[in-house]
């Protein structure tokens, strides 16, 4: 399976999460709700969402005009520094 998008995984990332992420993200891309996998989006910015995978890490994207763009894969810490500057 390929990436075909811009996002970065060369995160130190455990290959299980790295295909879950990349699974995940070719499911979006083929119009898959980001509900399937647990994603929600953020309170106050209602265009990114957050979708787990597993305990440490997140797949960030953003919704732009109703197509889901994955933006990064963060760990859970990474995430909830993004959260508390974005908004």
């Amino acid at each position: 399976m390929t990436n075909k998008t811009k996002i970065n995984l060369t995160l130190s990332l455990p290959s299980s999460y790295k295909n879950k992420a990349l699974k995940i993200i070719q499911q979006l891309s083929k119009g898959e709700s980001y509900f399937l996998f647990k994603g929600k989006r953020l309170n106050r910015k209602r265009s990114v969402i957050s979708i787990p995978i597993g305990r440490r890490f997140r797949l960030v994207c953003k919704d732009i005009h109703g197509k889901i763009i994955p933006i990064s894969v963060m760990t859970h810490e990474t995430y909830n520094n993004f959260i508390k500057h974005s908004i």
